[in-house]
């Protein structure tokens, strides 16, 4: 699962960041974020088209402590 963001401690794991797929906050903040675009339910793609692994996706999303609080809100906002 990678190490915790700095300062962070609210990491979530790769199961609940696939099933947040459908929230269009994260869809939002990947696409800000990271530049990438979704091509289906769980490909992404770069700028110039190149699919970006889901697992690269959200290993980068959980090394930023910004983006990784963003993606730990909304998957406690679902299990709430």
């Amino acid at each position: 699962m990678g190490g915790v963001a700095p300062g962070s401690g609210r990491q979530v794991s790769f199961g609940s960041f696939r099933d947040l797929l459908d929230e269009p906050r994260l869809l939002t903040l990947i696409g800000q974020a990271l530049g990438l675009r979704p091509l289906d339910a769980e490909r992404f793609v770069d700028a110039q088209g190149r699919e970006v692994p889901l697992e690269d996706i959200h290993f980068t999303l959980q090394g930023n402590a910004e983006w990784q609080a963003q993606v730990y809100n909304f998957y406690m906002n679902r299990v709430r």
